[in-house]
């Protein structure tokens, strides 16, 4: 008999903050959005991610938060206290037996001239190694 797989999720950050498989716990770390990368070639546009954006500053504001049976729908914006959004963005995340799916799609506000980086991280086990994702391109 497989085990089934049970998350929980932060109704106010739309933050994945557990995914038990049974009674084990497989996050090491909580789902956060990311939203920095600093490069050298890049290091122009660092006052303006900062001091502009203030990526940094960036969190995660829930709008919506809808509790489905196997699963959340999520919709919420990104942005520093007191500040227009850097974006807005739509989260699901689905669970079907030992599986789950994570399905992200965001809008960037038109104020925003380029936006280094959006992606979700989170720490999982060395054990769990087997895992797979669709982005655009071979690097995502």
């Amino acid at each position: 008999m497989k085990e089934k797989l049970h998350i929980k999720v932060d109704e106010g950050t739309g933050e994945l903050t557990s995914v038990k498989l049974g009674t084990r716990e497989l996050l090491k770390t909580p789902m956060h959005f990311n939203l920095m990368r600093y490069t050298d070639n890049e290091r122009d546009l660092v006052g303006y991610r900062s001091d502009v954006l203030r990526l940094p500053n960036c969190r995660s504001h829930v709008t919506e938060f809808e509790v489905l049976e196997n699963g959340y729908k999520i919709d919420g914006v990104l942005a520093a206290n007191c500040m227009t959004p850097t974006l807005s963005y739509h989260l699901e995340y689905l669970t079907s037996d030992n599986e789950l799916t994570v399905k992200v799609g965001y809008e960037i506000a038109d104020y925003v001239k380029r936006l280094p980086r959006f992606g979700i991280e989170f720490g999982i086990d060395k054990r769990y190694s087997r895992f797979s994702h669709v982005g655009y391109g071979p690097t995502e």
